[in-house]
């Protein structure tokens, strides 16, 4: 088993040295920029699905031609075919700190944390008020709102210290209400709900759209974006091939003394996988609830003399419902695509078979009984899972190793169930 598990690490590094080398290449998509003139140029666009909004971009008009960097203050703007749009703006960026232990060092200097900027504000709610996104590079987060007759004002939301007691809190100041009553000043039925708006993309979103059909008399429109995460869910099913052991001392028990039999069963149940697409649908959650039956047997004898002899069986038999959870790292290749995965699994009992049937002959006629395998066992199974394999369109297939600590609940008998599982998968959404 340990070489299994050797072998599977170095597939596993393998791919994830791969995976590095891979990860800074580019990802050219269709789009267009929006030039100064506002003439529009179709083109290509180095997409890196951009976490914080980017300060540059790549941009080509064909797939041979040549690469050419804009900044924001170069062009208007450019969107991605994706429906992602960006809009080059001059702006305020309020960056005060949003942790209480920044802001206690903070505080101590004397910082002026308001700046102006030309950046790339993504484009949330298009309409007779715009409404934006940026996420700066320490990764904070600020709503811009926009309407005919104003520039782009920053809804600021913002974080500092009260000393109550002689302890340091943190206090949130939501001063994007009072922004938002001025600018929606001539909607007098969004001011209740401003009050109860919290500071979160589609609460924003709603509040931009409800202002925009008050004004227009129709429903503006919602700028399509990428997902942070994308939800695929479907069946799997597979086989395993599992190797039960005892180790220890434990009173009158032979199960360590025992070999038991390596079973093949059949695995059946169902995945649900969170993609993360700003990761380029590299990183995922990988979820899984499984019907995973496991039994066995393992047979002995002690002999001292012709007269005096025990022989007998034990079986053991588990019906497992399988809780797996894992992160998955998927290289990100046209057609074929490797992953590498690894995580935890937790196995509830719902099934038990615990038997112990065995012959004794002591200078009389053999005595046949039955009792316990083991008189306190687990129904609950903790295990470590690593494996890896391929996706293909809706299919994966995967090899994957699963060792966890068995059913024994005695601490002087310790109990080890390994298992190899041979896995195929079909996305049905």
């Amino acid at each position: 088993m340990q070489t299994r598990y050797t072998s599977l690490f170095w597939i596993s590094l393998l791919l994830f040295l791969l995976s590095n080398k891979i990860y800074g290449q580019s990802n050219f998509v269709k789009a267009y920029l929006i030039l100064p003139s506002q003439d529009t140029i179709q083109g290509l666009i180095d997409d890196q699905n951009w976490a914080k909004n980017p300060k540059i971009i790549s941009f080509k008009r064909g797939e041979n031609a040549t690469i050419q960097k804009y900044k924001p203050g170069e062009i208007r703007g450019f969107s991605l075919n994706s429906g992602e749009q960006y809009n080059s703006q001059i702006v305020t960026i309020d960056k005060s700190p949003t942790e209480l232990a920044t802001l206690i060092e903070q505080a101590k200097l004397d910082n002026n944390f308001v700046v102006k900027d030309t950046v790339f504000l993504t484009v949330l709610v298009k309409g007779y008020a715009h409404l934006y996104y940026l996420k700066d590079e320490n990764a904070k987060v600020h709503y811009y709102l926009q309407k005919p007759g104003m520039s782009v004002q920053e809804l600021i939301q913002r974080k500092s210290i009260s000393t109550i007691k002689g302890q340091n809190l943190l206090v949130t100041s939501d001063i994007y209400k009072g922004q938002l009553v001025n600018i929606f000043s001539d909607c007098l039925s969004l001011h209740s709900e401003i009050n109860k708006t919290n500071y979160r993309k589609n609460e924003l979103i709603q509040l931009a759209q409800k202002y925009n059909n008050y004004k227009t008399g129709a429903t503006s429109q919602i700028v399509k974006g990428k997902l942070d995460t994308n939800v695929q869910f479907g069946l799997l099913a597979g086989m395993s091939k599992t190797n039960l052991l005892f180790s220890g001392n434990h009173t009158n028990s032979k199960l360590a003394e025992s070999k038991f039999e390596t079973n093949v069963n059949c695995i059946i149940g169902l995945h649900l996988d969170f993609i993360m697409e700003r990761s380029r649908r590299k990183w995922s959650m990988h979820n899984e609830l499984a019907w995973k039956p496991y039994q066995t047997k393992a047979t002995y004898q002690t002999i001292k003399s012709a007269d005096n002899y025990e022989k007998g069986t034990y079986t053991l038999a588990f019906g497992y419902v399988g809780l797996t959870n894992l992160l998955r790292y998927t290289l990100p290749f046209a057609n074929i695509k490797p992953f590498i995965n690894a995580g935890l699994a937790q196995n509830f009992a719902l099934t038990t078979v615990n038997k112990h049937a065995k012959t004794t002959h002591f200078y009389a006629p053999d005595q046949e009984s039955t009792e316990a395998a083991l008189a306190d066992y687990r129904k609950y199974e903790q295990a470590l899972v690593i494996g890896t394999g391929i996706t293909a369109n809706r299919l994966s297939a995967e090899i994957r190793i699963e060792k966890g600590n068995g059913m024994s609940a005695y601490t002087a008998l310790k109990s080890s169930k390994q298992m190899i599982l041979a896995l195929i998968s079909y996305r049905i959404h």
